[in-house]
């Protein structure tokens, strides 16, 4: 899916004028057969007015995003037309055991509008969407980019990382760990100033193998990791152990030009394995890395070049896609498995090329050597690599022109994600749908074994009944989600699939195949030390207290061994049993987390030091 610097849309938020409102039992679920009635009201009120009913709005129905018929849920109509009080009722009758989700979108000289209707057995309720409500301004943008073995997580404006960390893709630092199990805050940049920089936030990030993008909310792009192939866009192959600003390229017989030029900003980023590519404001996009010296941006398509201006772009291993103002899709690069659609697996394309017949385009997504593309009317297209089913076709043979996948999909604001050599479709009532390899359990399924065609995760769990946003990238046998939890505040970051470097976050390297909350809940904050100090030494007993949220469990960690589990009391404090003084001089390395029933948060670090007195 696209990176975007604008901050994603919770999915029960919208900022179009048409609102749908539902009256009546919002609970259909069966061991037998059952029917509901909906009585949909569609107004146009302005975001901040009062709603008036919209007559003749067309209104479609679906079934867990897709259209009715499905899973044993049949709506009648599944189309209709309101009538001059602005109202639709439907019938939907149930087949099924256990409860299923309803979708609607609303057409009335807008673009459709999706709000997602939630059925479960023996809640009666009624549910008023919000479509006239703007999102807040100061809405935190949610990311998540899967590198080659470490994940980055967009949090409150910040960045958290995990994984792998010998080429500093943690952006932590140098003297940092080699890998870290527990999500790390970055919070420095190169020069040793606070990042992110002037009070700016953090509003997307992607990753490749071992290196590491993010896009701030004044479009400055920032890089960090391996600089070896140029992946970093630094002008050069020196270390960036945190972020440094991209700023500029370093033209032969040039010297240095500033970058972006002509007062444009970055506005979407994507990585490659070795390489990174960027939209700017302006149309075009620009490209570097892979090696062969280039170490900082060049112009590779848009306004100054053969084809038009790019609106959307997305990365595969050694591949890459841009959907164009047309709505037709260029693609360049390595073509070994038809991973650019062209028909052919003629390799290297080293110009952007238009995908024949590919057209009505919104956004494209990749994996490893395979390639998505969302189209308007909310179907898709796959091609390339096959061979552990990331098309979802129902078989494993390799397509070099775009297909469609198996069985029938009509998913109206639909998102789509490559990762690996798999691939997810994130529906607009939080479903989710994945396909393709799962060697490391990274579909989520609870197993370890390929599909060639989509199914549902979590269809038991609530927990999964209302994901967010997934992660991306072309490397990633992981994967990370966050997802919002129904009766509680804020959202949970779940993980799963491959953890041998620790990138699930989860305080261990063992790999999960089905998704597993992590201590990173980002929206949980993490306890704080009154004692010890971070870098005291001392010379004899040290208590051991701190802060946190009344209620919350607190779980202290020391030198990576259990050390206490406590509570936080109603004023806001805890109490661990203290360090007596050792035999001899020791250095201590302390964490501390705290969780309630619903969240957990990341870790709050401390090292210090007892010398006892000789």
């Amino acid at each position: 899916m696209k990176k975007s610097r604008k901050p994603p849309v919770r999915r029960d938020q919208d900022s179009g004028n048409l609102d749908l409102v539902l009256t009546g039992k919002n609970n259909v679920s069966a061991n037998g057969t059952e029917s509901e009635h909906l009585l949909l009201t569609v107004t146009n009120g302005p975001p901040y007015g009062d709603p008036n009913p919209v007559y003749n709005a067309t209104v479609n129905f679906f079934v867990d995003g897709f259209s009715a018929p499905h899973e044993g849920v049949t709506i009648n109509p599944p189309q209709g037309s309101t009538d001059g009080q602005g109202q639709i009722t439907a019938s939907v009758t149930s087949t099924a055991s256990g409860s299923f989700g309803i979708s609607a979108t609303a057409e009335g000289g807008t673009a459709p509008y999706i709000i997602p209707l939630s059925f479960s057995n023996g809640v009666t309720a009624t549910f008023q969407g919000n479509g006239g409500d703007a999102p807040p301004a100061d809405a935190p943008p949610l990311d998540i980019a899967l590198g080659g073995a470490h994940i980055l997580v967009v949090s409150e404006g910040t960045v958290l990382a995990c994984g792998a960390n010998n080429y500093s893709q943690l952006g932590i630092g140098l003297g940092g760990p080699n890998a870290a199990v527990n999500f790390m805050k970055i919070e420095t940049d190169l020069d040793g100033n606070s990042w992110p920089p002037n009070g700016e936030d953090v509003v997307s990030v992607a990753a490749g193998n071992n290196h590491s993008l993010a896009l701030l909310g004044d479009g400055t792009l920032w890089s960090w990791g391996n600089t070896i192939d140029g992946a970093t866009g630094g002008g050069n192959n020196y270390s960036r152990p945190a972020p440094g600003q991209i700023n500029g390229i370093n033209v032969l017989g040039s010297g240095w030009t500033d970058w972006p030029p002509n007062g444009a900003i970055v506005t979407q980023i994507c990585a490659r394995i070795r390489g990174s590519l960027a939209l700017l404001s302006d149309g075009t996009v620009w490209t570097w890395g892979d090696g062969n010296a280039n170490w900082s941006p060049k112009l590779v398509l848009g306004p100054g070049t053969s084809l038009p201006s790019a609106v959307s772009i997305a990365c595969g291993s050694f591949h890459n896609l841009a959907v164009l103002s047309d709505g037709s899709v260029a693609a360049w690069g390595d073509n070994t498995y038809g991973e650019l659609g062209l028909g052919n697996t003629d390799n290297n394309y080293g110009s952007p090329v238009l995908i024949p017949g590919l057209a009505n385009v919104k956004v494209v997504a990749a994996g490893s050597y395979h390639s998505i593309a969302l189209l308007s009317d909310g179907t898709f297209k796959l091609w390339g690599w096959n061979g552990k089913g990331g098309l979802g076709t129902g078989d494993n043979t390799q397509r070099n022109s775009p297909t469609d996948p198996a069985g029938s999909w009509a998913a109206p604001g639909a998102e789509v994600f490559g990762f690996g050599n798999s691939t997810a479709v994130l529906l607009s009532n939080g479903h989710c749908y994945v396909t393709g390899s799962n060697a490391s359990g990274q579909l989520g399924l609870g197993d370890n074994q390929d599909r060639n065609s989509f199914e549902r995760m979590g269809a038991s769990s609530l927990e999964l009944s209302d994901i967010i946003t997934l992660g991306t990238g072309c490397a990633g046998i992981s994967q990370a989600a966050l997802v919002g939890k129904p009766f509680t505040s804020g959202d949970a970051l779940c993980t799963w699939g491959d953890n041998t470097s620790g990138q699930l976050g989860l305080g261990n390297t063992q790999n999960q195949n089905y998704p597993t909350r992590t201590q990173a809940d980002i929206t949980f904050p993490p306890p704080e030390f009154s004692s010890p100090i971070n870098g005291e030494i001392y010379s004899d007993f040290v208590p051991v207290t701190g802060t946190g949220v009344p209620g919350a469990t607190v779980t202290v960690m020391q030198n990576g061994h259990g050390y206490a589990t406590i509570p936080v009391d109603d004023t806001g404090t805890w109490a661990a049993p203290g360090c007596a003084p050792p035999a001899s001089k020791t250095t201590y390395y302390m964490s501390a987390t705290q969780s309630d029933l619903h969240s957990g948060s990341v870790p709050t670090n401390i090292q210090f030091g007892i010398w006892p007195r000789s």
